[in-house]
């Protein structure tokens, strides 16, 4: 059966994460994806870390591998006049083209949307770059770091007597080509009612910026600083916050009254119920806070995190483990709902990858392997441009593909 955009081809010239990770998401949607890589090198993410089994190799950089798993790989230089040449026949073919070189880099190369779309109207391109296409920071540069800072993520984040701490992972790039994504999925839908492309701008900086929703919010409403707590909720009380366990931690949230007499049965103590000064806990003395993060604290290092964990969730006490990469892959949950997906590449074999987590009919949308550099060179060169043989030698002797 087709996939929902099986009818959908993707040119994705992009690099870094943001732009390979919105045409991933179009690629397990169904769309086909043609990667274009440098030769010789590819995507500079071939040479970043981790590699399988801690050996470099560009068929075998962990970041590449998720970022492209089910595209194909053609390479072509577009510094070389036959490159740009042979890009626009790719473009004249393709849908959708996603790339994330800096601001007017395209134009530069004669490559603007503008250009592609006087042979082909009804192109979507998606630029994804760390400020946008216009503005006073467009031709700056950034990292993860920078996202987080320049933001406004940074600012609430850590504890109230450390300087502010960085989250895990690559959220703004990747909350970058979400967003892609789904610009892109309404960008074809206006162009299937009008026969018009677009090109569509996306700013790490601003989708980032987005996750502060409610910070914002407190800052525009009242002028209030939203100040940093630590593991805990805002504003910080006793019963939500992160709990070390015997064997690794736990959160607890605990905002209910009902929450709070199930928590107190539990640590099996019921005495705080019919204490005037613990029973209303969201109104609790500096002493009754002591005394409430004392008992949980001492609670929870006498269990098991799967033990706690039950037993919260058995009696309805909002909880979670605080799980490892580990953990995520054997936790029954993902397992039984197929959330990872074993994977076979030439270079690792079967590897664990995580799914998009959507599903249709049950079944996860699961990702064919990331592809080898150059791998489709034949298939979309000779098969559908129609390049001759001794064409092909002399394009791959210059450098060209």
């Amino acid at each position: 059966m087709d996939k929902w955009l099986s009818h959908v081809s993707v040119l994705d010239s992009s690099t870094s994460i943001g732009g390979p990770f919105c045409a991933k998401l179009l690629g397990q949607l169904g769309a086909e994806v043609i990667k274009v890589e440098q030769p010789g090198a590819g995507d500079p993410a071939r040479s970043r870390s981790p590699f399988f089994e801690d050996r470099p190799h560009r068929e075998g950089s962990g970041l590449f591998l998720y970022l492209n798993t089910g595209k194909k790989s053609v390479t072509l230089d577009l510094s070389t006049a036959s490159g740009r040449r042979i890009f626009k026949e790719l473009v004249r073919e393709a849908d959708v083209l996603v790339e994330s070189r800096a601001p007017g880099a395209m134009s530069e190369l004669g490559l603007s949307h503008q250009a592609l779309a006087a042979t082909n109207p009804g192109l979507v391109t998606i630029s994804v770059t760390d400020f946008g296409q216009w503005g006073p920071y467009r031709d700056y540069k950034a990292n993860e770091l920078i996202h987080f800072a320049i933001s406004g993520l940074l600012y609430p984040t850590g504890f109230p007597e450390r300087e502010p701490i960085q989250s895990g992972g690559f959220l703004p790039q990747y909350k970058a080509g979400l967003v892609g994504a789904v610009g892109v999925l309404a960008a074809l839908q206006w162009r299937d009612r009008t026969g018009r492309g677009q090109h569509l701008d996306v700013s790490a900086l601003e989708v980032a910026a987005d996750f502060l929703e409610t910070t914002l919010i407190f800052y525009s409403y009242q002028g209030i600083v939203r100040k940093r707590t630590g593991s805990t909720l805002t504003p910080p009380t006793p019963m939500c916050d992160m709990y070390q366990c015997r064997d690794g931690y736990m959160i607890l949230t605990v905002v209910t009254q009902q929450q709070f007499q199930s928590l107190c049965e539990m640590m099996g103590r019921a005495d705080f119920l019919d204490d005037p000064e613990m029973s209303k806990p969201r109104a609790l003395s500096d002493a009754g806070k002591a005394r409430m993060w004392d008992a949980i604290r001492s609670w929870f290092r006498e269990q098991s995190i799967d033990e706690a964990f039950e037993l919260c969730q058995l009696l309805r006490v909002p909880s979670a483990k605080v799980m490892s990469p580990g953990d995520m892959l054997h936790d029954p949950h993902l397992v039984e709902r197929e959330f990872f997906q074993s994977v076979d590449h030439p270079h690792t074999g079967p590897v664990d990858y995580p799914t998009t987590g959507l599903r249709t009919g049950g079944t996860p949308l699961v990702p064919g392997p990331a592809p080898l550099l150059g791998r489709s060179n034949d298939e979309v060169y000779r098969h559908r441009l129609g390049f001759s043989n001794s064409e092909m030698e002399r394009l791959g002797a210059a450098g060209v593909i």
